[in-house]
């Protein structure tokens, strides 16, 4: 009798020792849990509060832009600053070094596909069917294409006759190869500014000299197409990154807006997004002709 109690009692042991382990491990990983919950709460602050700071600073490199510095982008790195714990700092986004669709003239186009590796004639002709796209009319430029051209060669396909929504809209065009399109991806834009790529920006996609004439050598060209938008456009990055916790992810925003010239609003936003600090690559047989 005396055994079976004893029995009893070391069974009745293990199992409270059974539940206290038990216990204990639930509690481990309740515990553990709650840090992981607590990590990912603080990390989501911190991403909103860096999102919000990133957002003053475009603000503020947008008002000092269009007022005091009177549409000088190039000291714009010089603005950093530092708001609720987040310092901020500015770059002119890639954005701005890239070839903007709905802006470039049809030279700066032209000079483009031919640095992509088009012949001469067929360059001049790409970039007049680029500019018939995004104009209104169904008036054919020399050597352009509209309404019945598409009709003719796409079983009825209708042309743009509008600007560009996308840069990726560009293999819509007629004549533009798919080769011809991806190559050219990386380098366009519809939130430039209408000037020429740039050619550091062409040398670090490319890998090889941008041996190109004076007008795609980068500089502000007199004229943009006739669909452009009234007033200057920049894009700028605006970086935020907490200064108690390093460690925390930063955020990059790329705004781009437009000078308006108004004195109650003197810019205003065309978009905002998150900035990638990848740089899109091209294929080495972009240039080379087939």
């Amino acid at each position: 009798m005396i055994d079976r109690k004893k029995r009893q009692r070391g069974a009745a042991l293990v199992i409270v020792l059974w539940v206290a382990l038990l216990l204990s491990v639930a509690l481990a990983v309740a515990l553990a849990s709650a840090r992981i919950e607590a990590r990912i709460a603080a990390a989501r602050e911190n991403t909103f509060l860096a999102r919000q700071a990133a957002a003053d600073g475009l603000e503020f490199a947008a008002q000092a832009i269009a007022g005091e510095r009177a549409g000088r982008i190039e000291g714009v790195s010089t603005l950093e600053f530092s708001i609720n714990g987040y310092d901020v700092s500015f770059s002119p986004a890639q954005e701005s070094e890239k070839l903007d669709l709905n802006l470039a003239s049809e030279q700066v186009l032209a000079d483009f596909f031919r640095f992509l590796g088009e012949e001469e004639e067929n360059a001049t002709k790409l970039a007049a069917h680029v500019a018939d796209w995004r104009d209104t009319d169904d008036l054919a430029r020399p050597n352009g294409a509209e309404r019945r051209d598409y009709a003719a060669a796409r079983n009825g396909e209708r042309i743009g006759n509008r600007l560009f929504y996308s840069a990726d809209e560009l293999s819509l065009v007629l004549g533009i190869s798919p080769k011809l399109a991806k190559c050219a991806m990386p380098v366009l834009t519809v939130f430039g500014d209408g000037r020429a790529p740039s050619a550091a920006l062409l040398t670090k996609l490319y890998n090889r000299d941008t041996q190109r004439n004076d007008a795609a050598s980068g500089v502000q060209l007199g004229t943009a197409s006739r669909s452009a938008a009234a007033g200057r456009r920049y894009a700028i990055t605006a970086s935020a990154k907490s200064r108690t916790n390093p460690d925390h992810r930063g955020v990059a925003l790329t705004g781009v807006f437009r000078i308006t010239g108004a004195q109650t609003r003197a810019y205003e936003w065309i978009t905002r997004f998150d900035a990638s600090e990848e740089t899109a690559t091209v294929d080495e047989t972009c240039g080379v002709k087939d």
